[in-house]
């Protein structure tokens, strides 16, 4: 797999951002969601999305561009509806177990890693947003429904 997801590893390293398990171990942070997409006809800004959440507050997320607004991240407050149907959804597909989806390629398509880590436990899969396979649909489609600021292409 990391041979498949370098381009992504490349464009998580552009953006300079935290380690996934850095900041699943900061105290008070319950959770983190991690979205990196490439675009690999290069139509949008590859991005990343970094969701946070504690205990204590509203989740936020962070979306970088990569090349796009100086590489500063765009922020936004995700209310806990959203985030608890947004889980909810991922608990439905079976998140947690999956693997890739098969035969993904990053250079023929659009790809997502999506990542997700809290405490010392850490999952991702890579998946191509624009097949439709069960249940990786089911992740798309809850993105979409739940955190559509996450995906949100920029066009060059």
């Amino acid at each position: 797999m990391e041979l498949k997801i370098a381009p992504l590893r490349a464009v998580i390293e552009q953006a300079n951002v935290q380690s996934l398990f850095k900041l699943a171990t900061q105290p008070a942070v319950k959770g983190v969601y991690r979205l990196t997409a490439f675009y690999p006809d290069r139509r949008a800004h590859h991005s990343i999305a970094t969701l946070t959440y504690t205990a204590y507050e509203e989740a936020t997320l962070e979306v970088i561009y990569i090349g796009a607004f100086h590489n500063r991240p765009l922020t936004h407050t995700i209310t806990w509806e959203r985030l608890e149907q947004f889980e909810s959804a991922l608990r439905k597909a079976g998140f947690d177990k999956l693997h890739d989806q098969n035969n993904v390629s990053v250079y023929g398509e659009d790809c997502w890693l999506l990542e997700r880590a809290a405490g010392s436990f850490s999952k991702s899969i890579l998946l191509a947003p624009h097949r439709v396979e069960q249940p990786y649909t089911t992740i798309v489609n809850a993105i979409d429904a739940y955190l559509p600021e996450m995906i949100r292409e920029v066009t060059r």
